[in-house]
C-alpha cells in the first residue's frame, strides 16, 4: 500500500472510532434516567468533542510509580 492509502485507511478508521464512541456517549446519557441512586457512581461527562492529549504526559491517567 501506498502512504496515501495507508492514511487514509487510517483516518477513516479513526473516524468510526469516534462515530462508535459518541453513540455510546449517547446509550449512556439515555439510560442515565433508568439508574438508581446506588448505580450512580460515575459523572457524566460534558458532551464535548473528545480531544486527543497534547503531550506525552497526558496519555495515562495515573501517575507512574517508580519502585
Amino acid at each position: 500500500m501506498t502512504m496515501s492509502r495507508e492514511y487514509n485507511h487510517s483516518v477513516k478508521y479513526m473516524k468510526d472510532l469516534m462515530i462508535k464512541a459518541e453513540r455510546i456517549l449517547a446509550y449512556m446519557q439515555m439510560c442515565r434516567k433508568y439508574e438508581t441512586q446506588d448505580e450512580k457512581v460515575l459523572p457524566m461527562i460534558d458532551n464535548h468533542p473528545m480531544q486527543l492529549p497534547t503531550t506525552d504526559n497526558n496519555i495515562l491517567p495515573f501517575q507512574t510509580v517508580r519502585l
